[in-house]
């Protein structure tokens, strides 16, 4: 006890080199039965390697103090913080889960877990290789939701080129689309570009392309068409919002947040009055925590559309947020509340 006593005043004074070596004298002189100072003398000590930014050894205590005492609650917490900064996000779900059950899942810990889940999904995505693999339809569904009226999986304009178009390399690539052979789609389109440089879908041709690329992983070839769409003279206000807004996208699957940043920057400037740019660029500002500027994105949004249930729900999600970092338990329940009035399960392929 004496030692915790040294190392508690090591600690508070900053010392905590000093620190740990009077927590690892009390260690040292603790009896082995006397399991739960011995988890404290631990926890005090991850505690000072935490301070000296040693995430290796806060890991290290943090374990054998848990060991000694599986609930505890304040141990495991730490553990979860040092895991993440070690990337080791598979420890840090499974510390933040344990910590959700324990503490009676506290909205913190609930943020914190699905931060560290979004994280690990990140990674695993970006191990597998650009592939040729067949897309799953619910992947091409949730992603394709993201861009609410997108021209170029319009029902009205399939109809339309499939009517006016019966036998063309378009048409080929929306039977792609309707029946599920997502991979088939670019190289479609690819045919229907090489037909006529003055094909009349030859923007909606290179959008569809170029869509599919980014869901493929073939960000090069995505960014080289929306571009393409974006400098076309003839390109219309919508088919210009939907390539500014996947480029943006395409650059935020690169992890390149600042550059996806600049480009929803742009698009609002170029769009002031459409109601999507504000609400990406809202989302993205959202995962970036910077909740108050999110806030007005989505406010502007709702202005300019007001029954735009995207911009709603993910408005939604910001308070939330706000609430739980505020503190504001209220704002929180308030959110959470209204989530079921506003989620939007509208899908967009249909089969």
């Amino acid at each position: 006890i004496e030692f915790k006593t040294q190392g508690n005043v090591k600690y508070r004074e900053k010392k905590f080199n000093e620190a740990i070596e009077a927590y690892t004298k009390a260690i040292e002189t603790c009896p082995s039965e006397s399991t739960e100072e011995l988890s404290q003398f631990y926890q005090n000590r991850a505690a000072a390697w935490e301070s000296l930014k040693n995430f290796e050894k806060v890991i290290e205590d943090c374990s054998k103090a848990i060991e000694l005492n599986p609930k505890y609650l304040k141990c495991i917490q730490r553990r979860a913080r040092a895991a993440e900064q070690m990337n080791n996000l598979e420890l840090a779900l499974e510390d933040y889960s344990t910590v959700c059950c324990l503490d009676s899942y506290q909205q913190t810990y609930i943020m914190a877990a699905d931060k560290v889940l979004t994280d690990l999904a990140r990674q695993y995505t970006e191990k597998l290789p650009p592939s040729t693999a067949e897309l799953s339809k619910d992947y091409v569904r949730t992603s394709l939701n993201e861009f609410e009226d997108d021209p170029v999986v319009s029902p009205t304009f399939i109809h339309e080129v499939r009517t006016s178009q019966p036998d063309s390399p378009l048409t080929n690539a929306y039977q792609a689309y309707g029946e599920c052979r997502f991979t088939d789609i670019p190289s479609l389109c690819t045919q229907e570009l090489n037909l006529s440089v003055t094909s009349p879908y030859k923007l909606e041709a290179l959008l569809f392309r170029g869509t599919f690329y980014l869901l493929m992983g073939n960000f090069k070839e995505a960014l080289a068409d929306f571009d393409a769409v974006v400098n076309d003279q003839n390109v219309t206000e919508k088919m210009k919002i939907h390539a500014e807004l996947k480029q943006a996208n395409t650059k935020i699957h690169q992890r390149d947040l600042e550059g996806a940043l600049y480009a929803y920057d742009q698009c609002v400037k170029n769009h002031s009055n459409a109601c999507a740019p504000y609400v990406h660029r809202g989302m993205l500002k959202t995962l970036l925590e910077n909740y108050s500027e999110a806030q007005s994105d989505f406010i502007e949004a709702l202005n300019i559309e007001p029954t735009n249930l995207r911009a709603k729900y993910q408005k939604l999600i910001n308070d939330a947020k706000i609430g739980s970092k505020e503190n504001k338990p209220n704002r929180v329940e308030q959110a959470l509340a209204s989530f079921e009035e506003y989620y939007d399960t509208s899908a967009v392929i249909k089969t």
